[in-house]
């Protein structure tokens, strides 16, 4: 997703100028699916959905993985222009390193390349700060919980070293 929405952002593409995705990658990660996803739990475990999903919305979050964007045919145009490729410069690194390559062809013929890239936050490349952590968990929670109760929680778990029982943290929870 990332390598893929760097060739965008820095060569000034839109998805509509795609002809076609190429990811270079490791075993592991090419064998997962790329078929169109019939649910969220296939959507979370398929290389090709998020890509096509990060390139017409910017980001995968709770909305993306649902109906009626799971289904959209936006989306699985994208999809098809994308193809897995597991090579060895990935796999000889795999598992220390989780590194892919995405190259895309422009409509116009030119092609770009994203450079070697590793998955954000990647612990062997850099760790998120405490800001961008909240600020995901706060993207993923609000929607399911609210804003407030979402800040409420974020705020006791940074201080949960403090709490003696977890009954706030879980009626916070709770929508």
């Amino acid at each position: 997703m990332d390598g893929a929405l760097k060739i965008l952002a820095e060569n000034r593409l839109a998805p509509e100028d795609i002809k076609q995705i190429k990811v270079f990658t490791f075993a592991e990660s090419a064998a997962l699916n790329t078929n169109y996803p019939q649910n969220t739990e296939e959507a979370q475990y398929n290389i090709a959905f998020p890509i096509a999903v990060a390139l017409l919305d910017g980001a995968v979050g709770p909305d993306q993985v649902l109906a009626p964007r799971l289904f959209d045919k936006d989306v699985r145009r994208i999809m098809d222009k994308i193809r897995i490729i597991a090579q060895e410069r990935f796999q000889k690194d795999f598992p220390a390193k989780a590194e892919s390559e995405v190259e895309i062809t422009a409509t116009n013929g030119k092609v770009f390349a994203s450079g070697v890239m590793s998955a954000k936050w990647d612990p062997l490349t850099v760790f998120p700060t405490d800001q961008e952590l909240e600020n995901k968990f706060l993207w993923l929670t609000s929607p399911v919980i609210g804003e407030a109760k979402a800040n409420a929680l974020a705020s006791l778990i940074w201080h949960l070293d403090r709490e003696e029982k977890l009954d706030r943290m879980i009626e916070l929870c709770i929508q």
